[in-house]
């Protein structure tokens, strides 16, 4: 979220994703379990782009878990993008 907290989303919206995540994963029999969830403000990383310097800070600072764990953010766009990921 940024520091006037647009982009916040709440605890409902992220089992929501979570719910369509695991069913689109169904059946590969991959299930993901949501360990637990944290918001930030910080207005240089809510806008964030893909390589840039923002994204490597915010994900160095807020990364948990190791190779097996999915972390995802909550972004501000203006690409035209819906996400990315890295693989």
């Amino acid at each position: 979220t940024d520091t006037a907290g647009n982009g916040a989303l709440t605890q409902q919206e992220v089992e929501a994703q979570m719910d369509v995540l695991n069913a689109g994963f169904k059946q590969t029999r991959t299930k993901f379990v949501l360990k637990g969830t944290t918001t930030t403000a910080n207005n240089a990383w809510f806008v964030a782009s893909p390589d840039t310097t923002d994204e490597a800070d915010m994900k160095g600072a807020l990364r948990v878990g190791d190779a097996s764990t999915l972390n995802l953010y909550s972004l501000a766009n203006d690409e035209g993008i819906l996400g990315w990921g890295y693989f």
